[in-house]
């Protein structure tokens, strides 16, 4: 699954993964996230740090208190901040990786995201 507002990075990520052969589900705001990662069973939910309506924080911190229908196995954060606090708070949260979108190719996007599925 993939929760991001900007709609450029969003539709690349979905086209990257979808054309790697994954099955992707995406959100455009907190709000619309929310309501997806409530059903869950996502290998792996790739998380915007910065939302509309909640925060990637937030959102994790609703996971927390209210489990989704089936698990999810691992939640990474996206962002454009290199702020070491944020990956400190992500880690605390149980967010199992950290990538900075702007620092990223698309192959390398997917080359982090097949990393993280094997963990």
């Amino acid at each position: 699954m993939v929760v991001e507002d900007e709609l450029f990075l969003r539709d690349i990520y979905v086209e990257t993964l979808t054309g790697a052969g994954y099955e992707v589900v995406a959100a455009e705001d907190g709000a619309i996230g929310w309501a997806r990662l409530q059903e869950g069973g996502y290998d792996l939910v790739l998380m915007d740090v910065m939302l509309p309506e909640k925060d990637g924080r937030q959102l994790i911190l609703d996971l927390q208190s209210h489990p989704p229908q089936q698990p999810i196995k691992r939640i990474a954060y996206m962002t454009n901040l290199s702020h070491e606090g944020i990956k400190n708070e992500g880690e605390e949260l149980g967010v199992v990786g950290y990538m900075i979108k702007s620092d990223m190719t698309p192959d390398q996007f997917l080359e982090k995201v097949e990393e993280l599925l094997a963990k």
